[in-house]
């Protein structure tokens, strides 16, 4: 790996790890959509992100540990298999395109995504966690249907 891709891998985790950090009062809603709901820090694995771009959007995934990189694949397929549990269906928060614009402005000015998927252990227990996160103005519904799809399309390119 280059010099400039070490940059860029370290510039993506560290926007993808700051964004997981904001609470929903500040911006950023998520969804335990995978484990049980606990009151821990958790450990992130492995990470998949949206990053608004000034013609579109990218995404990116990032392992943060040598065991998970071998793992991609596996990942990528798990989370294609991924559905909203009925808790969240009915937590969910509903669509403001106006929002969401204001939201993906401010997450471009801050090398944030403007959603994010993650896979971590809590660190308390060890105990496994998906985490799905979005900007105010995107639903979960939306968010894991447009991660789904950027991710359908990689694939796609890569065969």
């Amino acid at each position: 790996m280059s010099a400039e891709d070490k940059r860029l891998v370290y510039r993506l985790a560290s926007g993808i790890q700051e964004f997981t950090n904001i609470p929903p009062e500040d911006g950023v809603n998520n969804f335990v959509i995978e484990g049980e709901i606990r009151e821990s820090r958790t450990m992130t694995d492995m990470a998949i992100a949206i990053f608004p771009e000034i013609t579109g959007h990218s995404i990116a995934a990032v392992a943060t540990s040598p065991e998970m990189k071998a793992e991609t694949a596996a990942f990528y397929s798990r989370i294609l298999k991924l559905n909203l549990s009925e808790r969240v269906k009915n937590e969910d928060v509903p669509d403001i395109p106006s929002l969401r614009g204001i939201s993906e402005s401010r997450s471009q000015l801050n090398g944030w995504p403007i959603i994010a998927l993650t896979f971590a252990k809590y660190e308390e227990s060890g105990e496994d966690v998906t985490v799905l996160y979005m900007v105010n103005g995107i639903s979960a519904a939306t968010a894991l249907e447009q991660l789904q799809e950027m991710l359908r399309e990689r694939l796609a390119k890569l065969q």
